[in-house]
């Protein structure tokens, strides 16, 4: 089959693409260049060995890219010259209009089980609610925010205290092969059905954690799993916390310290460990703030 596919740069849309590539006829390639409150997550998609980025991959293939904006310039002369049969789509940060899709199927990744998480963070907000399973939907766009009806879906667990990195690392190929499965067909389009919810954007500096109410457990498998796109406890440029453990050792909720096993944030019933780890790309811009920020955790935190 003939198609377009729509991503962004990072293994969460080169994995889909390289199953589909196997046995479909790759045209062009969309790249949705949009500028999230998220540079660890950019910089860790697109620096991991496997990730590589969407117009390396076209040349690869051979195909057409283009990257776009919000305005999708040069979608509709795209389309129009390629006449793709299908669209395929997998962490595409725009919404298409009906027109791109009016004429042929356009398939969506969603790695969420719909019509639960609909949105751009379905994976920080299951973190944030603790949800014990996750998983990946395929369905048809419609003109709703990933309110299209279903093709197929397939759920995974989410071990307490997993990162989200090894987290992908455990299900992409899982995401990848379940579009492909759905592209080659058949299947039979079901409407999305049972209670939605959402996942927003989460801003830089916005506060999610509730210090004064959450147990010590919820904020380290909450601090480990969001962290690719949300930090609530960074105070260096250039650094950020990982949560490596907890315990039932008292401290003051919300409140950043250090003692004889390193730094450590309180909690309701106990504290949560954390360890400095570099940015070296964000570093290397800093200059002298760099040299502030590693005085700043060795001697001045919190």
């Amino acid at each position: 089959m003939k198609l377009v596919f729509f991503g962004s740069n990072g293994r969460l849309s080169t994995r889909p693409l390289e199953a589909l590539a196997q046995t479909h006829q790759l045209l062009a390639v969309v790249e949705g260049r949009f500028i999230a409150p998220a540079p660890r997550l950019r910089s860790w998609l697109s620096g991991r060995p496997q990730a590589g980025n969407l117009a390396r991959f076209s040349r690869h293939y051979g195909a057409r890219h283009l990257t776009v904006e919000a305005d999708l310039n040069g979608l509709p002369q795209l389309l129009e010259e390629l006449r793709p049969e299908a669209l395929c789509l997998a962490n595409f940060p725009f919404r298409l209009p009906a027109w791109a899709f009016a004429e042929r199927p356009a398939l969506n990744l969603h790695p969420s089980l719909l019509p639960r998480y609909r949105g751009i963070y379905p994976w920080l907000w299951q973190f944030y609610h603790q949800e014990p399973e996750g998983g990946f939907t395929v369905h048809l766009l419609d003109e709703g925010l990933d309110t299209g009806p279903i093709l197929a879906q397939r759920a995974f667990p989410i071990p307490f205290g997993v990162t989200a990195s090894a987290l992908f690392d455990q299900v992409l190929d899982l995401g990848a092969q379940l579009l492909a499965e759905c592209l080659d067909g058949p299947f039979q389009a079901q409407p999305q059905q049972g209670e939605a919810s959402r996942a927003p954007l989460v801003y830089p500096h916005q506060r999610l954690i509730d210090w004064q109410s959450w147990p010590v457990e919820r904020v380290y498998h909450f601090l480990r799993g969001a962290s690719l796109w949300h930090d609530e406890l960074s105070q260096a440029p250039g650094f950020r916390w990982l949560a490596t453990g907890w315990s039932d050792q008292p401290a003051p909720p919300g409140r950043k310290g250090r003692d004889r096993e390193g730094f450590y944030v309180g909690c309701q019933g106990g504290r949560v460990r954390l360890q400095p780890q570099a940015r070296p790309r964000e570093l290397a811009g800093l200059g002298l703030a760099a040299a502030a920020s590693i005085a700043l955790l060795q001697g001045l935190w919190p």
